[in-house]
């Protein structure tokens, strides 16, 4: 019997360590008229990945009557000794889908999100992802097929991890997550994960356009490189080494709302089709592949802050009066690029000027950043608990550099 138990052990664990997650954002989307389906998700018909953002307008932390202790492990110490009034109100914020446990709609402009480490946040719309705006919840049921809930209909949605039957049967299709390297029109490169036109993230999405007055409809996974060649067209090599131009277009032309590049290093790279040169695709690449299980619902920012003054301060930190948690994102741009950096990537920030900073993320990375409120003098300050329960509020003209921790 303990043979066969070790046979059995072993068996499972050969099993288990030999499933590998696709990364597809998946869970089980609830109606307003209780049905129920499950299965790969493309929120607003863009969103497919777990390091995806959901955007929305924090309305803030939804709090409860628990006890003290307990306040403090969910929503950090910064939502337990202030009142939220002193908050920046209202913020933009984005949210990776990896880090939620469950989200529900609440009217027909806000919905109510939960997220693994027990804090809650109520999001008002802030583009189409929350809202009336939204352009439908598209869920790949393995019994129904492809279902299109729209946002009126929709109730809530259970986030958790593939099973591995859905994966194996979903997965004979081909279908991977596009990766390529893109260079800009300047000669900068970026590489990571691709998400064409904000629409086109997989290799069964299709490419539009017209080649020599023909209609054309060429699935990524055919593609092997896209130049763009004026403003209003592109040069397309195929898999084949076939070479055509296409023209005509949202996807190929000044249409294009531009693309988004996943890259390890720098974040989430946003680039405008006035900036794009070209993007090399790379076929099946699974290396960066963030699946459920590897996004931990954040924790609060904690390091030592240093003034131009030489005071040091340590504790937990707030930026920007804002941003408290490892899973809220750092903006700014980079170049002529915007960049949406989640705090759990970044080792430090230092001053730079009255306008920018540099950010060194947790990888050595160092970039020079600027344009938003979060990297210039219109931050509204940094703040920083310490371990006395003591609060110092560093404005931006004071502030020299952050370590976090």
């Amino acid at each position: 019997m303990k043979h066969l138990f070790a046979c059995f052990l072993v068996s499972y664990t050969i099993c288990h360590l030999a499933f590998a997650g696709t990364g597809r954002i998946y869970g089980k989307v609830t109606t307003t008229d209780d049905e129920v389906f499950e299965g790969w998700i493309r929120w607003d018909k863009q969103e497919a990945f777990w390091d995806d953002y959901l955007d929305g307008i924090r309305k803030g932390y939804i709090k409860n009557d628990l006890d003290k202790k307990i306040l403090l492990k969910v929503y950090g110490p910064f939502w337990v000794y202030r009142r939220q009034s002193e908050f920046r109100q209202d913020p933009q914020t984005g949210i990776q889908f990896g880090h939620i446990e469950l989200l529900e709609k609440t009217s027909g402009s806000s919905a109510t999100v939960t997220l693994k480490d027990g804090r809650k946040l109520k999001l008002g719309p802030h583009g189409r992802d929350i809202g009336s705006s939204n352009s439908g919840i598209e869920i790949d049921d393995l019994n129904f097929g492809k279902i299109v809930i729209k946002w009126r209909e929709f109730k809530q949605v259970e986030f958790k991890e593939e099973t591995s039957q859905y994966v194996e049967v979903k997965s004979q299709n081909d279908e991977y997550r596009l990766y390529g390297r893109v260079e800009t029109w300047e000669g900068d490169v970026f590489e990571g994960y691709v998400i064409w036109d904000w629409d086109e993230s997989l290799s069964t999405h299709i490419l539009d356009g017209k080649s020599r007055r023909r209609e054309m409809e060429i699935p990524f996974t055919n593609i092997k490189w896209i130049e763009r060649d004026s403003r209003s067209s592109v040069v397309v090599e195929l898999t084949n080494d076939t070479r055509l131009s296409l023209s005509g277009s949202n996807d190929v032309g000044q249409g294009n709302r531009g693309m988004a590049i996943k890259d390890p290093v720098y974040g989430e790279v946003e680039i405008s089709w006035k900036d794009f040169g070209s993007v090399k695709f790379e076929k099946n690449v699974t290396k960066f592949i963030r699946n459920y299980d590897d996004f931990d619902g954040g924790r609060p920012l904690y390091g030592e802050v240093y003034t131009k003054y030489n005071d040091r301060y340590r504790g937990y930190i707030c930026w920007d009066n804002d941003e408290c948690f490892t899973t809220d994102v750092l903006d700014g741009k980079y170049e002529e690029y915007d960049i949406n950096i989640e705090f759990s990537k970044i080792y430090s920030i230092q001053y730079r000027s009255r306008r920018s900073c540099i950010v060194e993320t947790v990888d050595g990375k160092k970039m020079h950043l600027s344009g938003s409120n979060d990297v210039n003098d219109a931050n509204a300050g940094i703040f920083i608990m310490q371990e006395d329960g003591s609060e110092t509020k560093v404005r931006w003209t004071d502030f020299e550099k952050v370590i976090f921790k």
